[in-house]
């Protein structure tokens, strides 16, 4: 399993078939409202949302997951089993009282099985 998170490199490389974690990590203090997480697809400027940090939409509940905890600020993403077109851009929006940044945006490489 892959895992990506705030400090890794910008893009992550899986063969498809396999699975990849993306972590994000608050870094306000306090309480976290919720983590909103996103994919951008190849060649296109319009996300799609995945969480809304309230729930997984029904056209990402297959194969993706998420578990967000508030207290610790930590959310992560998981997709099992990846596939070709989960190939994209994907990020994680801390939603909290404070109105932070993007926490994460990692560009996710699908190889083809050989």
């Amino acid at each position: 399993m892959q895992v990506a998170t705030a400090e890794s490199p910008k893009n992550t490389a899986v063969t498809a078939g396999s699975d990849v974690t993306f972590i994000c990590q608050s870094q306000s203090s306090g309480r976290v409202n919720a983590f909103r997480w996103y994919f951008y697809p190849p060649h296109s400027n319009q996300p799609q949302v995945i969480h809304t940090g309230l729930s997984l939409r029904s056209s990402f509940q297959a194969r993706h997951g998420v578990i967000s905890d508030q207290t610790t600020g930590l959310s992560q993403l998981t997709i099992s089993p990846v596939t070709l077109e989960d190939a994209g851009v994907y990020g994680c929006h801390e939603l909290s009282a404070s109105n932070t940044a993007t926490k994460l945006a990692v560009e996710l490489v699908v190889l083809g099985k050989t």
